[in-house]
């Protein structure tokens, strides 16, 4: 039905009058009544002891563009449609089942039942009914042709006591379906199972606050890295992208929501590429991020990753102003030098960042450029972020240099949930008390050397098999090694199952720096284990 009808039939609900044949299912649309209907088909799965349900979506293929193309036409081919649809999706569904209306593109449904097959049939026959009549009915007023549908388990336990269901469920099916779609194209493995990781952000300017910067987790990370780097079309690349970024938004609002469940505060960065911000993805990526609750935005910054030095002031600024709809705090990775931050950008955004994993200066030159980032940004009234302190060292540099937000292993190693302001105690906070207290970093380069229990363990090469190797002392950041092979420094090898690089070769063997600091407690058993696949290496380079 057109909206006006559908509205007319919610009026008559309110009032009193009775249903209008076929079940009513289209006044569910209402949100109060489709919420009610989720929590009844939620209670319906607990007695059947099922850990799901399922729900899908019905989405016409090609509606933004068409809204473009077609101007004033446009609302007489979307009100046409959704009549079509509804009516479709009406005789369809099961006398249980709901639905709701999800934008203009779209329909929602959650069914009640446990039958993946039965769910998945229904679904194909709501896709074929409306694409036979949208080809015969809207063919003089150039109508969308195809439909597409999407079917998926989702888990009763999040929406059982969500206080509203129905957004915790389309926020779970939108997850689904953009790592399902990230899945599919490329050749990329499914993400359905990966967890976002969090970086702990040590703040120098408020005492015991941090936040936590959002990763995907590495493993898959890697494998996934690997297949990128094997797409040579620049489209499915950015497209690719594109769907890697709603994937760790997704999971990252997730951690957010479980977090704070339990605890008062617990902000997080997400990073998102600015080629995904800047092309045709970017109203699928500000769709999926407009669904956050309003409490959320709060807790939320965004990173903007990936900015080229050739894009101009204005797309720049569009793409910032629209991401605004998502949170006010934007950070860029960009100098504060950056000729296109004039003084409505400057307003627009909180802070710049930049990666010194990344950079290849040496330690004085890393210096005075941390020095000047920091200075600068504070000049210009933006906050200073420095990520990829992958050393004590680069750390202290970077706090030294006066940046307020530092983060990186050697800030603190990944954790599986966003960290807590009250939890959260930076690996290098007591090298920062010494350094006050001695007025040197020398002893900050390094860590205690020892023997380990076992010196035995494996090297492995790029593209090698691990080889013997034994190890003549250990620290956090680093070990040395005896072994008949001869890497060249810079080389990022495995020892065990740990990734390290190799800083210099001796008569006798090599000497290298592990890429993230260690926890004694653990990294006997790391180095205990060897690397099973040697292709990861490469993604590390």
């Amino acid at each position: 039905m057109a909206a006006s009808s559908l509205f007319g039939k919610v009026a008559e609900l309110i009032m009193g009058k009775s249903a209008p044949s076929g079940g009513g299912k289209a006044a569910r649309s209402i949100s109060n009544a489709y919420a009610d209907g989720i929590r009844r088909i939620v209670g319906h799965m607990e007695e059947l002891a099922s850990p799901t349900l399922l729900a899908g979506s019905v989405q016409f293929v090609g509606f933004a563009d068409l809204k473009q193309r077609l101007g004033d036409k446009w609302q007489v081919v979307a009100d046409r449609a959704a009549a079509i649809a509804e009516t479709e999706i009406d005789s369809l569904i099961g006398p249980d089942d709901i639905y709701k209306p999800d934008g203009e593109n779209g329909y929602l449904i959650c069914f009640d039942s446990t039958d993946e097959d039965y769910a998945h049939m229904c679904a194909q026959r709501i896709s074929s009914a409306i694409e036979v009549r949208l080809l015969t009915e809207l063919l003089d007023l150039e109508g969308p042709r195809q439909v597409d549908t999407f079917v998926s388990r989702v888990e009763v336990e999040p929406i059982r006591n969500a206080a509203d269901p129905a957004q915790v469920l389309q926020n779970s099916l939108e997850r689904i379906r953009a790592e399902a779609s990230v899945g599919r194209h490329g050749n990329i493995p499914n993400l359905l199972h990966v967890g976002a990781l969090y970086q702990p952000i040590w703040s120098s300017q408020d005492y015991g606050h941090t936040s936590n910067r959002c990763l995907l987790d590495p493993v898959a990370g890697s494998v996934t890295a690997r297949r990128i780097s094997e797409i040579d079309e620049a489209e499915s690349l950015i497209e690719v992208l594109a769907r890697l970024d709603s994937v760790l938004y997704t999971k990252s609002i997730e951690g957010l929501h479980d977090a704070l469940k339990v605890l008062k505060r617990a902000g997080i960065i997400v990073p998102v590429n600015y080629l995904t911000l800047s092309g045709k993805h970017a109203e699928d990526f500000l769709k999926l991020a407009s669904q956050l609750p309003p409490d959320y935005k709060k807790f939320i910054t965004l990173d903007i990753v990936g900015i080229p030095a050739t894009g101009s002031t204005e797309t720049l600024r569009d793409i910032v102003t629209l991401t605004r709809q998502i949170t006010e705090t934007i950070i860029l990775q960009t100098t504060p030098q950056d000729p296109r931050l004039d003084a409505e950008l400057l307003r627009l955004i909180w802070g710049v960042s930049i990666n010194i994993a990344e950079q290849a200066a040496d330690d004085a030159d890393l210096g005075r450029d941390l020095l000047r980032f920091a200075r600068l940004s504070t000049s210009k009234g933006l906050h200073s972020f420095a990520y990829g302190a992958n050393t004590m060292g680069r750390a202290i540099m970077a706090y030294e240099a006066g940046i307020e937000y530092i983060g990186g292993a050697a800030v603190h190693p990944t954790v599986s949930s966003p960290r807590p302001e009250s939890r959260f105690n930076p690996i290098f906070g007591e090298n920062v008390t010494r350094l006050r207290q001695s007025g040197s970093t020398k002893s900050l380069r390094s860590h205690t050397r020892f023997a380990p229990r076992n010196p035995n363990s494996t090297l492995t090469v790029p593209g090698g098999r691990p080889t013997q190797c034994r190890i003549l002392n250990v620290s956090a950041s680093g070990a040395a090694i005896v072994t008949s092979q001869r890497p060249s420094p810079g080389t990022i090898v495995a020892i065990g199952s740990i990734a390290a690089e190799v800083v210099r070769a001796s008569e006798t063997g090599i000497a290298v720096r592990f890429l993230e600091i260690q926890l004694p407690e653990t990294a006997g058993a790391a180095l205990a284990t060897p690397l099973e696949d040697s292709s990861l290496l490469e993604t590390l380079r």
